[in-house]
C-alpha cells in the first residue's frame, strides 16, 4: 500500500500477513480468495459495485498503488473460476515472495469483515471521521443558536434535530467499530495478534472504507444480502515441483 493511514505501521500489515503464511518456506504459494454468494435475483449494479470494491481496495494494497495499478492490465486481479451451487467467485494467485501475498490477504479480510458489519446493520456504514464531522457542524450551529431570535422557534428547532442526529451516526459508527474489533479478537488467526495490531488492522479497514465514500452503499447491500461466506486457500507447490523433477 502505498500510503498507510496514521498509526498503521508496514511491519503491521507483514505480520498480519504472516499469520497466513505459517513460515512457509516453498518458493510458491498459490492463494485462492473464495467468496460464496447467493445466487438468486441478483442486482446487476449491486454485483458490478462490489466487484469493482474489490478491485479498488486490491488497487489500494498494492505497493505501487491504485493509479499505477489502474493503469497495470497484467498485474490487476482476475476470477479464474466461477462454481454454480450458490456461485462461488474464486480469485487465484501466485505467491512468490511473502510481501506479494499482503495485497490478497488484506482484501480477504476487508470482504470478510465488510460483510460482518453489513450483515450487522442495515444502516449505511459511516466511518468516525465522517460522523465526527457532522456532529461538529452541529454542534457549532447549536452554540450559536443563542444569537438566534427566540422568535425563530423553526430555525432552533432544525438545529437541535441535526446535532440529535450527528449524535446518533456517531453512536452508529462507534458501535460498528466495536462490533469490528470483537469479531477480529474471536477470529482463530486474528485472536493471535495483540490488541495493538488488531487495533490496526481495524484502522487500515476503517480507512479503506472511508476512501470509498459515495460508492460504497450498493456493494454494502450486495453484501449485506448475497454474500454467505468469504474465505482464503492456500497450496504448496515446492514438493509438487521436485517430484515433478525427480
Amino acid at each position: 500500500m502505498s500510503i498507510l493511514p496514521v498509526g498503521v505501521p508496514r511491519v503491521a500489515l507483514r505480520d498480519v500477513a504472516q499469520l497466513f503464511l505459517n513460515d512457509e518456506q516453498s518458493e510458491v504459494l498459490h492463494f485462492s480468495l473464495i467468496i460464496r454468494i447467493d445466487d438468486a435475483d441478483i442486482n446487476v449494479r449491486e454485483l458490478g459495485a462490489y466487484l469493482s470494491l474489490m478491485d479498488r481496495i486490491y488497487g489500494r494494497l498494492t505497493q505501487e498503488g491504485l493509479r499505477s495499478y489502474a493503469q497495470s492490465k497484467n498485474d490487476q486481479i482476475v476470477v479464474r473460476e466461477v462454481r454454480r451451487g450458490s456461485i462461488e467467485l474464486i480469485i487465484e494467485q501466485a505467491i512468490v515472495q511473502s510481501r506479494d501475498a499482503t495485497p490478497l490477504i488484506i482484501l480477504f479480510l476487508f470482504c470478510k469483515y465488510f460483510s460482518v458489519i453489513a450483515k450487522a446493520s442495515a444502516e449505511a456504514l459511516k466511518t468516525g471521521a465522517d460522523a465526527y464531522k457532522v456532529y461538529q457542524d452541529a454542534a457549532d450551529q447549536k452554540e450559536n443558536r443563542v444569537l438566534l431570535s427566540v422568535r425563530n422557534r423553526a430555525e432552533i428547532a432544525k438545529i437541535d434535530a441535526d446535532t440529535d442526529k450527528a449524535l446518533e451516526e456517531v453512536r452508529v459508527s462507534k458501535e460498528n467499530r466495536r462490533l469490528l474489533r470483537q469479531q477480529m479478537k474471536h477470529d482463530d488467526l486474528l485472536g493471535k495478534l495483540d490488541d495493538n495490531r488488531r487495533r490496526q488492522l481495524a484502522i487500515l479497514l476503517e480507512d479503506m472504507i472511508e476512501k470509498e465514500g459515495r460508492q460504497l452503499p450498493a456493494a454494502e447491500r450486495f453484501a449485506r444480502k448475497k454474500v454467505l461466506s468469504v474465505d482464503i486457500a492456500k497450496e504448496r507447490t515446492e514438493s509438487e515441483d521436485k517430484a515433478g523433477s525427480a
